[in-house]
């Protein structure tokens, strides 16, 4: 009888062994998707300063591929805090609210220099690839942070 309980106790444990493995893998892989994710917009970013004023179409195009990715990004973390609006902690609320604003200040400032690269010269082109460059990178960096705090306050 001992033996059959064992046997039982055996069939059960390994589906909740595999369980627990998949569950560490997948939180394992998350996180490096995450990290993954923050290495390639940061290239991606860096890439622009990489093009030349003969290049600028190019550059414009890659640089309003990463503003609505960027956008995308935020539209989701946006989604997720509102769906657990009610759940947060009034100081979370706040301070959703701050990085919300800020965000968006910081969103509004690629923009701009995102219209200066469109319409800029040739002499001009450094200076303009670079400040969408720095923007983009205080937005991406801004968000990442808002992320990491709000998910440490829940």
């Amino acid at each position: 009888m001992s033996v059959h309980k064992n046997k039982n106790v055996n069939i059960f444990s390994a589906p909740l062994y595999a369980l627990l493995v998949f569950m560490f893998v997948f939180a394992a892989s998350a996180q490096a998707s995450s990290e993954n994710a923050k290495e390639e917009v940061k290239e991606a970013a860096q890439a622009i300063g990489d093009y030349t004023a003969e290049q600028k179409d190019a550059a414009v195009a890659k640089a309003e591929e990463l503003m609505e990715k960027l956008d995308d990004k935020i539209n989701v973390w946006q989604g997720k805090m509102e769906a657990n609006w009610a759940d947060m902690k009034e100081s979370s609320q706040e301070n959703y609210n701050k990085s919300l604003d800020e965000m968006r200040e910081q969103r509004n400032e690629i923009s701009e220099w995102y219209e200066n690269m469109k319409n800029s010269s040739s002499e001009g082109w450094d200076e303009v690839k670079d400040g969408f460059s720095d923007a983009y990178d205080g937005l991406v960096n801004a968000f990442n942070e808002s992320e990491e705090n709000m998910n440490k306050e829940q």
